[in-house]
């Protein structure tokens, strides 16, 4: 059992940590040369072409939503209120990260903040930790703490029903992460615990960034 637990700690930190935030940069050389470092320091081993696609679909919606905008200072409007779209941040996290101007600061605020509260609404309340506003501008220490919250709950579901811990652990994680069934048997041909981590960890990350996607295609009429 803390094998397991360890692992899924490790697998899926090391996944929200790394996350391809340049995807949201809207077509600049700066962005293509970021989402190639993005690229090699994500190393996605069970989905990486499906990590490229979306998002590379990703910066060109971006673009094409507010390459019409006119001016720089529209154009920059346009991104940030497409960015909250894409990622359906909620009110309170569009609070929090409206007062970063830098661009990287924000695409990090409101990408990696909105995977965090969506991990944390994953989680039982019990083992939920409060989300404030520093933890939106700064989320890396606290995706740890949703990471560990999700380990604990996952354990104690995997102790109350007295079962053979390796398997409940393996079938509750994509439960509760919501894994759709085409990734989920990907993953599951994988035998070893560490590789089914990774590939469930890779596997919640590329749904965040596909739901961003189809978010960013749907065209105001």
């Amino acid at each position: 059992m803390n094998r397991a637990a360890g692992i899924l700690l490790v697998t899926l930190l090391a996944l929200l940590l790394i996350l391809p935030l340049a995807a949201c940069q809207s077509g600049s050389p700066e962005a293509d040369t970021a989402a190639q470092q993005s690229e090699t320091s994500h190393d996605a081993r069970y989905f990486a072409a499906e990590y490229d696609a979306v998002t590379r679909v990703i910066g060109e919606e971006l673009a094409e939503n507010c390459q019409q905008s006119g001016a720089v200072p529209a154009m920059q409007k346009c991104f940030r209120v497409k960015l909250v779209q894409a990622f359906a941040t909620p009110a309170e996290g569009q609070r929090a990260c409206a007062p970063l101007m830098a661009i990287d600061p924000y695409v990090e605020c409101i990408s990696m903040g909105s995977l965090a509260a969506d991990m944390r609404s994953k989680i039982p309340p019990s083992n939920r930790p409060e989300m404030q506003s520093a933890d939106w501008r700064k989320p890396q220490p606290f995706l740890k703490k949703l990471v560990k919250g999700f380990a604990i709950g996952v354990i104690n579901v995997c102790v109350d029903r007295k079962t053979e811990t390796r398997s409940c652990i393996r079938q509750e994680m994509p439960r509760q992460l919501e894994i759709v069934q085409p990734l989920r048997q990907r993953c599951e041909k994988l035998s070893d615990d560490g590789d089914y981590s990774e590939c469930i960890g890779e596997a919640m990350g590329l749904q965040f960034f596909h739901r961003a996607a189809v978010r960013l295609s749907m065209r105001d009429a």
